[in-house]
């Protein structure tokens, strides 16, 4: 009843297509927050996933409303010079020193298959990204599922007759993920997040260490592209 009664209220207001967000068994009520066990397992144990409007499902949890663009902490709007040491990193000057700087983190990316980058981030700027998380962290969707290193269900291996699949192969176990979620539309449009997310220079930059030919895209889904895991007690992710 309450999964038709959202998508009724959902496909009324032209929302069902427009904003919606996976939501799979498992996701359980916290204490002070709005996470709510939406769906139960099938008996055979196999995750039921329903596709509903966010906007509607908030309407029916308490506190889960998104947070107003002028409240909190984080409220302030944000140029890239506040949150990125751009003397350190003159990622919107071109020149000797970026292709320097690109140049060496290109390299650790092919030698290492990941670069650090050092004091990127002004610690203001850390902080008020911490700040703005935990402002909507306490209603976040809560996700539990089981699922090998890569991040794929062990099923899809279990019967796997392959030579190159060993049976001990991490790719048959399956191990408990639980975490919390942050997601794109939750985040302030000029917050210190989506600021950084979107700024070009940043992309470029990026672009640059990664080698590619083509530039690299930001991710289109308004739920996906920007997203903050959140990690309580007892949460843990399969990697």
């Amino acid at each position: 009843r309450i999964m038709s009664s959202l998508a009724t209220r959902a496909a009324s207001a032209g929302k069902l297509m427009s904003n919606q967000a996976w939501l799979r068994a498992g996701l359980v009520r916290r204490e002070g927050g709005s996470a709510w066990r939406a769906l139960r397992s099938s008996p055979s144990g196999a995750t039921r996933v329903v596709r509903c409007a966010t906007t509607s499902l908030r309407s029916l949890t308490s506190g889960a409303l998104a947070v107003p663009e002028d409240a909190g902490p984080s409220s302030r709007e944000w140029a890239l010079a506040d949150l990125v040491d751009l003397e350190k990193y003159p990622i919107v000057e071109k020149g000797a020193k970026f292709e320097t700087l690109a140049k060496a983190n290109k390299d650790a990316l092919a030698k290492d298959g990941f670069c650090v980058l050092r004091g990127f981030l002004r610690p203001e700027a850390v902080q008020a990204m911490l700040d703005e998380i935990t402002e909507v962290s306490a209603g976040c969707f809560v996700v539990e599922r089981s699922a090998n290193p890569w991040g794929e269900h062990p099923d899809k291996y279990a019967k796997a007759k392959s030579k190159t699949i060993a049976e001990d192969h991490p790719k048959r176990k399956g191990l408990d993920t639980s975490a919390g979620v942050v997601t794109y539309n939750e985040l302030r449009t000029a917050g210190p997040l989506r600021t950084l997310y979107a700024h070009d220079g940043v992309l470029e930059f990026l672009t640059h260490i990664a080698g590619t030919t083509a530039p690299l895209c930001r991710h289109a889904d308004e739920l996906a592209a920007c997203t903050a895991s959140v990690l309580d007690a007892g949460h843990a992710l399969e990697w």
